[in-house]
């Protein structure tokens, strides 16, 4: 709704065909949004630091 700069006439038309048109374009905006962390590396492990808790921790049956 931010992106649209034209005045609305009619504000309960444009909410139902807003409302109307949101399932069929919620995938596409998951979509976008998966793309975009996967190509920023926001979705890829972290890699333990040195101080992290988890650095030396190990399960039991686990060797260091």
């Amino acid at each position: 709704m931010r992106e649209n700069t034209t005045k609305i006439r009619n504000i309960k038309q444009y909410l139902k065909a807003a409302l109307f048109n949101a399932p069929s374009t919620i995938g596409n905006y998951y979509t976008s949004l998966v793309a975009h962390d996967m190509a920023s590396g926001a979705l890829s492990p972290k890699k333990p630091q040195y101080g992290d808790p988890d650095y030396y921790s190990c399960n039991e049956g686990e060797s260091l």
